[in-house]
């Protein structure tokens, strides 16, 4: 049931909040600007860009719901298939496409199911931004994204942490609209990375998650240090979210 809740979001969202339809559509063809929380969007879009291999790489952007992340990535100059389970997203994606007036920019949507196999050509690398969360079974994704990367191709993550399923929103988000929401911490992700076949996991800093300080006072610079430390203990001990690259 869960699964067909993500297929029937936006129109769930619609019927369960009461928002005009034209009204959800606006806001989800503008996301990430459209979003309160666009500064964070686009702080880890570009910790995720530093990261990427070198351009015109062909990427597999996965969970893409209106489209905003593969429309940077192939901006940027990357060939970019963007897939989602939900065909009103992928409507949406093709529209905000069209919309942008791209060009010759290598970019297309598909309607698919990241549990389901892949039916492309190898990439160079796959992304799943704020996605994995809501798979029935992560481990078939996973194994799914394994088989569809070149050999040494990178697989780029950006998930919530522990806690995530059981904070207000997640709870409020899956009594109103059905959907799936779990916790993916690294000590949860790298064992099932490593299972289907990457040779290399690791771990880094989520760092729109740091607190920016003004350093021009003595005790703020002391203060930035301790942040970042704490940023560091609570993403390794305690499971917050952070950014995993796995390594074919």
């Amino acid at each position: 049931m869960a699964k067909e809740n993500e297929v029937n979001y936006i129109r769930r969202v619609i019927q369960v909040d009461g928002i005009e339809q034209g009204q959800f559509h606006e806001y989800l063809l503008k996301k990430p600007f459209s979003d309160n929380q666009c500064w964070l969007y686009l702080m880890d879009i570009g910790q995720i860009l530093k990261l990427l291999p070198p351009k015109p790489a062909r990427l597999l952007d996965l969970g893409v719901g209106s489209g905003w992340t593969s429309e940077i990535f192939a901006r940027c100059g990357y060939t970019v298939v963007g897939i989602d389970i939900c065909p009103d997203m992928i409507a949406l994606s093709q529209e905000r496409n069209k919309n942008a007036n791209l060009g010759n920019v290598a970019l297309e949507f598909h309607l698919l199911d990241f549990e389901k196999p892949f039916p492309f050509e190898p990439f160079d690398a796959a992304i799943c931004y704020d996605a994995l969360h809501h798979a029935e079974d992560e481990a078939v994704m996973v194994q799914r994204v394994y088989g569809a990367l070149k050999p040494a191709g990178i697989f780029i993550m950006i998930e919530p942490g522990e806690g995530h399923s059981k904070a207000d929103y997640s709870i409020q988000a899956m009594q109103k609209y059905g959907t799936t929401e779990k916790d993916m911490p690294y000590p949860h992700l790298e064992p099932l990375l490593k299972r289907a076949g990457f040779r290399q996991v690791s771990q880094h800093l989520r760092i729109g998650l740091l607190a920016l300080l003004d350093l021009a006072s003595k005790d703020n610079h002391d203060l930035q240090v301790r942040e970042f430390t704490g940023l560091c203990w609570n993403t390794t001990k305690l499971g917050l979210s952070s950014l995993i690259i796995a390594q074919k």
